[in-house]
């Protein structure tokens, strides 16, 4: 596992219970590979600090979080628990004969008969929860809403993470940007050129990177200075696709972050 490549953080007990395993071999594990995440637990995150530690980085720094509340399991809600303080997209799923504690049943819940209807879920609420922006463009500098509203296009994904400008002044906060745009199927890799269409307030408000033939990685463009958060608008291939992905959805993307 690379931490710095795109991956959802699971959540689930970790007893060896035969249809827990199921559910996560023939339901979770295809759903979020489909769209190119892989998915893993703490205890299969190699780490060096102390696994609390550990379990609270890997879900600020995860893309988003799959939290199976079946059983009812301490570790389980802590984690969840955890990801809600920061603000990341949870998908909460449980066993369709089971009901979620008194404290998160007003949430939404996927809630499975069995690993494929698991997975026929899942896949329909990663696309439309968490790889699809929301709420009006109200700004009209703003690229929300113009670009598809997806950052899924099959085969090709964009995705980023927001980090501190360590450049910034003091007292001054400010922001970079990492994005990447990538396919998922390694027979249609993403060519040529892939143009990002930045703010408003953007001296320049398209930017581009050429991906020369053979390259599968992908088109990366980092280090994108910002104070705050917008959205992205990308577009590429013959006939262009268009992709388009909030940046206050990625990891990194703090409340200050997400309130400018």
């Amino acid at each position: 596992m690379n931490p710095d490549d795109p991956y959802c953080f699971l959540v689930t007990p970790f007893a060896e219970d035969q249809g827990w395993l199921l559910a996560r071999k023939e339901g979770i594990n295809p759903a979020t590979r489909r769209f190119g995440f892989p998915a893993y637990r703490i205890d299969e995150i190699p780490a060096a600090d102390a696994v609390v530690d550990a379990t609270r980085r890997h879900i600020a720094n995860a893309d988003f979080v799959i939290a199976d509340l079946s059983g009812a399991r301490p570790n389980c809600y802590y984690e969840v628990g955890y990801a809600h303080a920061l603000g990341r997209p949870v998908i909460h799923i449980i066993r369709a004969d089971e009901q979620p504690q008194f404290n998160v049943a007003g949430l939404r819940f996927v809630t499975y008969r069995n690993p494929d209807h698991l997975r026929r879920e899942l896949e329909r609420h990663i696309l439309t929860h968490v790889l699809t922006t929301h709420g009006p463009g109200d700004d009209p500098d703003d690229n929300k809403g113009r670009f598809g509203r997806r950052s899924f296009v099959d085969p090709y994904v964009v995705t980023g993470r927001v980090r501190s400008d360590p450049s910034a002044g003091t007292g001054t906060l400010r922001f970079l940007i990492d994005l990447r745009v990538r396919s998922v199927d390694r027979k249609k890799p993403v060519r040529g050129r892939v143009t990002f269409h930045m703010y408003g307030d953007f001296e320049t408000r398209k930017q581009w990177v050429d991906v020369p033939k053979g390259d599968r990685a992908g088109a990366y463009l980092t280090g994108i200075p910002t104070l705050g958060t917008f959205t992205v608008g990308v577009t590429l291939g013959h006939p262009p696709v268009n992709l388009e992905i909030d940046l206050s959805s990625l990891p990194g993307a703090g409340t200050e972050f997400r309130n400018r």
